[in-house]
């Protein structure tokens, strides 16, 4: 009996989730197809996430910074 398998299997979701290790590592290798990938930049909304990441950073860096400097003892 044939197995009936999907003609394409679409994976969404917001940038940074696994979207693409999940396509390369699991669903690629498990129905031995090839893999089209979207290009970076082809996404409109990737250089906004990658300027909110390093925003994101710096303010972590800094709330680090100040909690360590609370607990330290002069």
């Amino acid at each position: 009996m044939k197995q009936d398998r999907p003609n394409y299997i679409v994976v969404e979701g917001p940038i940074g989730v696994g979207k693409t290790t999940l396509a390369k590592k699991k669903l690629a290798k498990t129905f031995n197809t090839d893999l089209l990938l979207e290009g970076a930049e082809e996404n409109p909304f990737y250089r906004v996430f990658i300027m909110i990441q390093r925003m994101q950073l710096y303010q972590h860096s800094f709330s680090f910074f100040f909690n360590v400097q609370d607990k330290l003892k002069y």
